[in-house]
């Protein structure tokens, strides 16, 4: 039996999600969950999607979003969309660089534009949603509008590592090595060298930070 049927999700929420029961496991021996969501409908949704927050309805949250607000197509409207679309959705052409690489929406703004209207006010002109630590996802004490050149700015600012002639930031060398972000700022926080840090893989089903 797999650890996700060993914990019994039934009855957990996720977002609008409720879990009823088991459905299946897919050829790559995923585990899926049927949930229903609250507007009524049932799907069968993987243990993993949940339990990351990457699903949270049928896609009815969005779609109440999107015509409950009168500001489809604005430019803050579109740098909401654009923030779901990076980090939730594995079509998406940044994806492996956001959502791909750990970094998440958090659970107010995903579920709802006019929260995150509310944090962050109307997209001031010439302005895009900037992440103030770009190891961290998006919720409101970690973003704000900026200019491009604040971006870049940022972008400069960020702690680098070095390894073999090549300096890169931790994002960076999350996206060539396939190690999260997060995990390498630990390591290097910890005394870790670089050669170490992005050499030792991760031991799954020990934690993100168990590496040893």
């Amino acid at each position: 039996m797999t650890k996700e049927h060993r914990l019994d999700l039934i009855g957990t929420q996720f977002g609008r999600w409720v879990v009823v029961g088991q459905s299946h496991k897919n050829a790559s021996g995923e585990v899926f969950w049927l949930c229903r969501c609250e507007c009524g409908k049932e799907r069968p949704v993987k243990a993993g999607s949940l339990r990351c927050g990457r699903s949270t309805s049928c896609g009815c949250a969005h779609r109440d979003a999107v015509t409950q607000h009168g500001m489809t197509g604005t430019p803050t409207f579109r740098s909401w969309d654009g923030m779901l679309q990076r980090c939730t959705n594995p079509k998406a052409p940044d994806y492996d660089r956001y959502g791909g690489r750990g970094i998440t929406v958090c659970e107010a703004w995903r579920d709802s534009f006019n929260q995150f209207l509310i944090d962050m006010g109307t997209r001031p002109e010439g302005m895009t949603l900037d992440r103030i630590d770009t190891d961290k996802g998006y919720e409101p004490r970690n973003c704000r509008w900026a200019t491009g050149k604040t971006q870049q700015r940022n972008r400069r600012m960020m702690p680098k590592l070095t390894h073999d002639g090549v300096t890169q930031t931790f994002s960076d060398w999350a996206e060539a090595t396939g190690i999260p972000a997060k995990v390498l700022l630990w390591r290097f926080r910890n005394g870790w060298n670089a050669e170490k840090s992005l050499t030792t893989p991760i031991i799954e089903g020990r934690g993100r930070k168990r590496t040893d």
